[in-house]
């Protein structure tokens, strides 16, 4: 069984932006956060299926205890419900209202925002090695500024950066990838016959 950004990964790697691409990491930040990894154009999933949980990646052994037990989980500072608390936004278009309009404490949130997501993707680049990282969710509508900020800290700090650079961007397919992937693996399993018509 693939969890939902499993299945944000497939849609990428057929519709989206990974498309023509073997090796790329999907990040979607939402109302939690979610790695997917495709290796040599297939999806990783570990030995029991449950790689990458990067939302639960310790960014800071001194930070605050998570419900999983660790301290410091980049779920802790990242999240779409944190950031809207911390900034006191109502939604994600009315943060990025705030965040154009450059309100003091959305800029701060923010900033924090991208310092904690560059580390969180400096690691898994070094990992991985991929060829770009594509974030979606609701941190897929982020001001364009915001994926660019994060894309050059990420490229100031990885172990590739001296070979290649890595692109960071939005997903094309916005908040609607989980949807997509989700069929297009129905319709998969259709074709191959591990699927029963009635």
């Amino acid at each position: 069984m693939l969890n939902d950004v499993q299945a944000s990964a497939i849609a990428e790697k057929v519709y989206g932006s990974g498309k023509g691409k073997d090796n790329f990491i999907v990040m979607c930040i939402g109302n939690g956060i979610g790695v997917g990894v495709v290796i040599d154009g297939k999806l990783y999933r570990g030995n029991n299926g449950y790689a990458c949980e990067a939302g639960h990646m310790s960014i800071n052994y001194n930070g605050e205890r998570c419900s999983c037990g660790n301290r410091g989980c980049y779920e802790l500072y990242a999240t779409e419900g944190r950031l809207l608390k911390k900034s006191k936004s109502k939604d994600v278009r009315d943060m990025m209202n705030k965040y154009v309009h450059k309100d003091p404490l959305t800029i701060r949130v923010m900033d924090e925002f991208i310092q904690v997501t560059s580390i969180a993707m400096t690691n898994l680049i070094n990992i991985f090695d991929p060829e770009c990282i594509i974030v979606g969710s609701s941190a897929a509508s982020f001001h364009k500024n915001i994926i660019k900020q994060i894309e050059y800290l990420v490229n100031l700090s990885c172990i590739q950066r001296r070979q290649k650079y890595i692109k960071v961007s939005a997903s094309n397919l916005k908040d609607t990838s989980i949807v997509i992937g989700a069929g297009s693996i129905v319709f998969d399993q259709l074709l191959e016959g591990k699927i029963a018509l009635l």
